[in-house]
């Protein structure tokens, strides 16, 4: 039987650098056993490509927001914590009304839990 699998979507590539505390984030955590503490051992408990961590430390891109979320728990951090709000609206506006209010209610329960 052949596995199905569904295409990826690309990543949101724009002109403008995409602010995010990343880099500072990870080197806080240079000396810790506890989180990951470099891009390829981040990639690696999260589950994305090394690539994708790299870009996202430049300010590339925009994560989709799965991704977002995998690199927040893996740094034990929400995703406000890595991206500011307008970086978060840019992940909003690509979700139907509907998931964008459950996105933000599983984010401010994140914060208050």
């Amino acid at each position: 039987m052949e596995k199905k699998t569904r295409p990826r979507q690309p990543a949101i590539y724009d002109e403008t650098p995409v602010p995010n505390r990343l880099k500072e984030i990870l080197s806080s955590r240079k000396t810790s056993h506890l989180y990951p503490n470099s891009y390829a051992t981040l990639a690696s408990v999260a589950n994305v490509s090394k690539n994708t961590v790299v870009y996202l430390a430049r300010g590339d891109y925009v994560p989709k927001l799965d991704s977002a979320y995998k690199i927040a728990r893996a740094l034990n951090v929400t995703v406000y914590d890595i991206w500011n709000e307008i970086e978060l609206e840019r992940f909003l506006n690509e979700l139907t009304e509907e998931q964008a209010v459950a996105v933000i209610a599983a984010m401010e329960a994140e914060d208050e839990g």
